[in-house]
């Protein structure tokens, strides 16, 4: 029997027992953990949110690494209180938008493992470096968060999944 633990589930599900120890606690939650420890034992500073797409790119690739090709990026311009997060509701919503777009672009062909160099109006580098790259190809599954019609254009540039809000007192009807 081997010490390594492995958690199989599809997101928001509770996973097995682990003899009663973590029946309720929803995959999600257990896979962030399992995530972060893991980035930790490898010796790579886990990120919440950065302003450097470059970071993300990189540790997407590393988490894609480590998890053998199981990993899923999301991304979005921020919108709520909740997602408060370094400062990113500070920005006016076009300058987050636009963030979004020059992001998801570099983060895209980084993770393609196109490292030549890149000059845009909030990221520039002249040199990258992607070794060992993803496993994944072309790259790892990106999800984008988009409400607004700029959003929702790059979501349908760079995203493989598309992921919006919705809920009570919203014109359903509108959006069809």
């Amino acid at each position: 029997m081997s010490d390594d633990v492995v958690i199989v589930s599809a997101a928001r599900t509770p996973v097995g027992s682990f003899n009663g120890a973590f029946a309720t606690t929803p995959a999600h939650d257990l896979g962030a953990v399992a995530i972060k420890a893991a980035l930790e034992r490898a010796g790579i500073e886990p990120i919440e949110n950065t302003g450097s797409p470059v970071l993300v790119a990189r540790a997407a690739a590393a988490i894609d690494q480590i998890s053998g090709g199981r990993f899923e990026l999301g991304l979005g311009a921020g919108a709520f209180a909740d997602q408060a997060m370094g400062g990113v509701l500070e920005m006016p919503p076009g300058e987050r938008v636009a963030r979004l777009a020059e992001g998801a672009a570099v983060i895209d062909r980084l993770l393609r493992g196109d490292i030549t160099p890149f000059a845009g109006r909030f990221t520039r580098y002249e040199a990258a470096s992607m070794a060992p790259g993803c496993v994944q190809a072309p790259r790892p599954p990106i999800t984008i968060a988009a409400n607004g019609d700029a959003a929702l254009r790059v979501a349908a540039r760079y995203a493989d999944a598309w992921n919006t809000w919705g809920g009570f007192e919203l014109p359903i009807e509108e959006f069809f």
